[in-house]
């Protein structure tokens, strides 16, 4: 059955330019054979920060270590926490919690001690969790580099001193930034792990 076919062949775009994360739509474009810029499949990928990390972690990309969160269900949460136990003897802390679906740094925690994580996981009850290496000579800046292509097209430092997250829309400030030939090649073999014909790509300090 699928979805209804409300486009005639003459009504459809050549390409789509997407800048949406709603990936039924882009498959439905998709089933249309009309080109889509990102792919569904990638932004399947990009959306859940757990699939971006097993896609860059396949081609041995530098990252923080990371460590996800066990699946759980709606109705029963984390009842047992005794796997942050581990969580903490692989990271230490403090460390870096974020929700697998999210945007502009909103779902990303900074956890100082055991207690402030056993009571953010309560407090997230089924949400997809990850838990990271916390970079402390990246606290409050990254560099954000804009990949079209095979190009490197522009590329920013973000800053905010009032935050551990480098983020605009969190207070943050931006000036432009001149990559290292290291940090370009980062950025497109990143871009090119998750197959993307453009992306914005973070970089810490650590990474380069």
């Amino acid at each position: 059955l699928g979805m209804p076919n409300v486009m005639q062949p003459e009504e459809r775009p050549d390409f789509v330019i997407f800048w949406d994360k709603d990936i039924l739509l882009a498959k439905y474009l998709e089933s249309l054979e009309t080109p889509v810029f990102n792919s569904s499949s990638c932004i399947e990928v990009c959306d859940d920060k757990r699939l971006t990390h097993l896609a860059l972690q396949k081609k041995r990309l530098p990252m923080p270590k990371t460590v996800f969160a066990p699946m759980t269900y709606d109705n029963i949460g984390f009842t047992q926490t005794d796997f942050l136990s581990l969580v903490e003897k692989e990271l230490s802390f403090p460390m870096i919690v974020k929700e697998a679906f999210g945007s502009f740094g909103q779902q990303v925690y900074f956890v100082r001690d055991p207690q402030e994580l056993v009571s953010l996981i309560k407090s997230k009850k089924s949400k997809k969790l990850l838990f990271q290496e916390y970079i402390q000579n990246s606290k409050g800046h990254d560099i954000r580099l804009q990949v079209v292509g095979d190009r490197v097209v522009a590329a920013m430092h973000r800053f905010n001193p009032n935050d551990f997250r480098a983020n605009i829309s969190n207070g943050g400030n931006m000036e432009p930034y001149t990559p290292t030939e290291q940090e370009t090649k980062l950025a497109l073999c990143a871009a090119n792990a998750v197959d993307a014909s453009f992306a914005g790509v973070d970089l810490d300090r650590k990474s380069v």
